[in-house]
C-alpha cells in the first residue's frame, strides 16, 4: 500500500492459526480422485527400494514429472514406519501453507499488510486449493514454488543492490523447485510473467541482472543433477521420454491427455474460484482501470495484471488443460481479489461497488446454512451424527441472519472477517460426520480395496490385464507390493487354468470384448466386482478342475 494510504485494522495475526488449521484439518482420509493412488504408490515404492531418482509405478520407470512430490511422501512414509493412506498428504498440507504464506507475503509487498494477509485467507478458503491441498498431486508444491518465485522477485526488485541479488538468487532456487514439482513449466508460468512485466516496463538491465550466470546455475543445479543421475541410471532413453513425450508433446501436441480448446480456461475460472468468485469483475475492474484512491503503486498494479495475465494466456495455449492446472494463478487472483476489498476501509468507495460488496456478503451467509442444512439432511439418512449436524445447522442460520442485517445496515468495514468466518463455518461441515461418511464413500475406494482384502489373501497371486494408472496405484498402494501384469490376451490363458488359486483384475469393457472374441476360457468365473470412477473391475478366476 502507498504511503499515502492508511494503514487500518484488519484481519489480525490470529487468523493464521485458522489458517493452520485449513490445511492440517480433513487430510487423514482414503485415497481420493484418479491421481491419488497413482503418486502415492511411486512414493511407497521409492520409500520401499530407496531408489530415490527414478520414480517407478509397479516397478517400472513412471517419468511424467520430477521426483519432488514423491521425495515428500517418500520421507513421511520413512517417518512413520509404514505407507500409510491417512499421511501421504502431510507434504501437500505443508506446500498448500507455505503457498498460502507466500502469498501473504507477496500480496502485502504489493497492497499493504491488510490486503496481504487477507489475500491468504482468500488463496487457503478458495474450493479449488483446499481441495487440492488435501491430497498427495504435484500441483500443489508447483503451485507453493510459483508463487514463491514471484514473491522473491518482488522483494529483489523493490530492494537495493545487496537484496535484490538475494531476492534474484533465491526467486532463481524457488523456480527450480517449481521444476521439480512438474518439469518446465514450473519456470514458464513466473518466468513469463517476471520477463513480460520487466519489457513492458523496458527495465532490460534488470532482466540481465535476473537472468546473471549465478542465477541461472542456482536455478538448474538440482533439475540437472537429477537428470544426469537419471540418464546414468536409466539412460538416454529415459531423458527422451522425461523432456519430449512429457514435456514438450504435453504442451504442443493437439493428442495430448486432456486436450481441450483454448478458451476452456475461460469457460472454467469462475468454478475454480469459488466462492470468491462474486468479488472478481469489481476486483478485476478496478485492476485493470484504476480510479480513486489506489492501494497498488503502478508497478506493483502492472506486475500483478502480469502476474495473472500473461500465464493464463500461456496455459491457454497449451494443449492439455485441466481445471487444477490454473492452481498456480490462484495467489494471483487472491492478491487482487483481497485489495479490492481491503479498500473498503478506505473513505471513498463507489455507490455500486458497495452495492455489489453487500450482495456478495448475503450470498457468502447462505453458503455455511446450505452446507450445513445437508449435513443435516444426510445425518438424518444415516441417523448417524445428528446432534452435530443440528448444532451447525442453527450457528450457521444464526450467522447467517448477522451477516445479511450487518450488510444491510453498515459500510462494510469488517467485511474481510465475516467474509473468512462465513466460509470457514461452511468449510466444517464437510468435517462433520454425516457429511464426511459422503465424501469418502463417493470420493474414496473403499468398496475396491474391501474386494481385494476379501478374495486375496496368503498363497494367492493378483495378475492385472489391461488396467491404467489409477488400478495399478489403487492395488499396488492396497496390497503394499508390485504385481503381474499380463500384457496379451495370449497371457490369460496360462493365468486362468482350471484348478488355479489365481485371480485377474480386468476391467468389464475390456472382459466383454474379449469373451466376444472367445479369448476367455469358458470355464473362468467372475469372483466379485467393484465401482470405480469411470469402470467396472471384475476379479477373475478359473472355475474347477474338470
Amino acid at each position: 500500500m502507498s504511503e499515502a494510504t492508511p494503514q487500518r485494522r484488519g484481519p489480525s495475526l490470529w487468523w493464521l492459526l485458522a489458517l493452520l488449521l485449513l490445511f492440517i484439518a480433513g487430510q487423514r482420509h482414503g485415497l481420493w480422485g484418479n491421481d491419488e493412488p497413482r503418486e502415492a504408490e511411486i512414493a511407497r515404492e521409492m520409500s520401499a527400494s530407496g531408489d530415490w531418482v527414478v520414480p517407478r509405478l509397479n516397478g517400472q520407470a513412471f517419468l511424467e514429472k520430477p521426483p519432488l512430490t514423491h521425495w515428500g511422501a517418500a520421507l513421511v512414509f520413512r517417518a512413520v514406519g509404514e505407507p500409510s493412506e491417512a499421511w501421504c498428504r502431510v507434504p501437500s498440507a505443508f506446500w498448500g501453507l507455505i503457498g498460502a504464506l507466500a502469498t501473504a507475503w507477496l500480496g502485502g509487498m504489493l497492497a499493504g499488510r491488510t490486503a496481504g494477509l487477507l489475500a491468504a485467507l482468500i488463496l487457503a478458503t478458495c474450493g479449488e486449493w483446499l481441495y487440492i491441498a488435501h491430497h498427495l498431486l504435484v500441483d500443489v508444491p508447483l503451485a507453493a514454488c510459483v508463487v514463491l518465485t514471484l514473491a522473491l522477485f518482488w522483494y529483489g526488485y523493490g530492494s537495493g543492490v545487496g537484496q535484490k541479488r538475494l531476492g534474484y538468487l533465491g526467486c532463481a532456487i524457488a523456480a527450480g523447485g517449481a521444476f521439480m514439482a512438474k518439469g518446465m513449466v514450473g519456470v514458464i508460468i513466473p518466468g513469463s510473467a517476471i520477463i513480460v512485466f520487466l519489457a513492458w516496463r523496458r527495465e532490460w538491465r534488470e532482466i540481465a541482472r535476473l537472468i546473471a550466470p549465478w542465477n541461472v546455475a542456482a536455478c538448474v543445479a538440482v533439475p540437472l543433477s537429477w537428470l544426469g543421475a537419471l540418464w546414468v541410471r536409466e539412460g538416454t532413453g529415459a531423458l527422451r521420454v522425461f523432456v519430449w513425450d512429457n514435456q514438450v508433446l504435453r504442451f504442443i501436441s493437439s493428442t495430448a491427455d486432456h486436450a481441450h480448446a483454448p478458451w476452456y480456461y475461460v469457460l472454467i475460472l469462475p468454478e475454480v474460484l469459488l466462492p470468491w468468485v462474486i468479488f472478481l469483475p469489481p476486483a478485476a475492474l478496478r485492476l485493470f482501470r484504476p480510479s480513486g484512491e489506489k492501494s497498488i503503486t503502478d508497478s506493483g498494479r502492472q506486475y500483478l495484471m502480469a502476474v495473472i495475465a500473461v500465464p493464463f494466456i500461456v496455459l491457454s495455449i497449451a494443449s492439455g488443460k485441466r481445471h487444477l492446472y490454473l492452481l498456480p494463478l490462484l495467489p494471483g487472483f487472491a492478491i487482487m481479489i483481497a485489495a479490492w476489498i481491503a479498500e473498503s476501509r478506505s473513505a471513498w468507495r463507489a455507490r455500486w461497488e458497495s452495492l455489489w460488496q453487500r450482495i456478495g456478503l448475503s450470498l457468502f451467509a447462505v453458503l455455511p446454512a446450505g452446507s450445513w442444512g445437508a449435513a443435516w439432511y444426510y445425518a438424518i439418512v444415516q441417523r448417524s451424527g445428528v446432534l452435530v449436524a443440528s448444532i451447525g445447522t442453527a450457528a450457521s442460520v444464526l450467522a447467517a441472519c448477522a451477516a445479511v442485517a450487518y450488510a444491510l445496515r453498515t459500510r462494510g468495514g469488517r467485511l474481510a472477517e465475516i467474509l473468512i468466518a462465513l466460509i470457514i463455518l461452511a468449510y466444517g461441515a464437510v468435517l462433520s460426520p454425516s457429511l464426511w461418511a459422503v465424501t469418502e464413500k463417493g470420493k474414496g475406494y473403499a468398496d475396491f480395496e474391501g474386494m481385494l482384502d476379501k478374495q486375496i489373501k496368503g498363497g494367492v497371486t493378483l495378475y492385472i490385464y489391461g488396467s491404467g494408472e489409477q488400478e495399478l496405484g489403487l492395488v499396488c498402494f492396497h496390497l503394499k507390493r508390485t504385481v503381474p501384469v499380463i500384457q496379451t490376451p495370449d497371457g490369460l490363458a496360462a493365468v486362468l487354468q482350471p484348478g488355479s488359486r489365481d485371480y485377474l483384475l480386468i476391467a468389464e469393457k475390456i472382459y466383454l470384448k474379449l469373451r466376444a472374441l472367445k479369448l476367455i476360457p469358458p470355464s473362468v468365473e467372475i469372483a466379485a466386482q467393484s465401482r470405480l470412477k469411470r469402470t467396472t473391475q471384475l476379479l477373475l478366476r478359473a472355475g474347477p478342475s474338470p
